[in-house]
């Protein structure tokens, strides 16, 4: 049986190593240590925990998450996903919103490979956001009205919409994911709301170079 291989250039190989490394050891120097970052908020999303006894699956409210497509941790720029958690409070006191560029101090971590920052505080919002404010009562909305996927498809997890649940099953103690269309669409193939967040995604590319040049001229 022929299988194929792929070929990889010898420098472009050992490059790849020597970044690895380096990004491994940029991990290991920041975990557990407290970090500023700043960024411009691509989405605010209600965090859930959901339960399953096999029968039925229970989802309970603790509180929103943060999600930047990018940011600054300190000095360096951190060129994927990162996200904060915050409490129901913060979120009544402050109004995060889709768009706000904002700076805090956090606890930083790795989430099974997501930079996750927790107990914000040394908050500024820099510069107010257009996007829809969250609250406590439309996350409730959400939780009973949404619709819990198996899959975990990429337009979802993009998607302000789409909320990635930790869930444990009460009969083995197993932990996984699911995802959570807070749309309540049936099914990803049939959603409506892809092309609202394809046009996001196409701003998002335009805020990466505003974000460039707003840390450029002194932030």
């Amino acid at each position: 049986m022929n299988r194929p291989e792929i070929e990889l250039d010898a420098g472009a190989y050992e490059d790849f190593e020597t970044d690895l490394r380096a990004f491994e050891d940029w991990i290991r120097d920041h975990t557990g240590k407290r970090v500023t970052f700043y960024g411009r908020l691509h989405s605010v999303k209600p965090r859930f925990r959901g339960a399953s006894d096999g029968k039925a699956q229970r989802l309970s409210f603790h509180g929103f998450l943060l999600v930047f497509q990018e940011g600054y941790v300190g000095r360096d720029h951190f060129e994927d996903f990162g996200y904060a958690t915050i409490s129901r409070d913060l979120q009544a006191r402050w109004k995060f919103r889709q768009g706000d560029t904002v700076e805090f101090e956090g606890d930083f971590a790795m989430d099974r490979g997501r930079l996750l920052l927790s107990r914000l505080n040394q908050i500024e919002v820099v510069e107010r956001g257009d996007g829809e404010v969250w609250t406590e009562s439309r996350a409730h909305v959400a939780r009973a009205t949404g619709t819990v996927f198996t899959s975990q498809e990429e337009m979802c997890v993009a998607c302000p919409r789409g909320a990635l649940v930790d869930m444990v099953d009460e009969t083995d103690g197993r932990h996984y994911r699911r995802m959570l269309c807070m749309e309540g669409m049936p099914d990803p193939s049939l959603c409506t709301y892809q092309r609202e967040s394809l046009l996001q995604i196409e701003v998002c590319l335009e805020d990466r170079e505003r974000l460039r040049r707003m840390k450029g001229n002194g932030r």
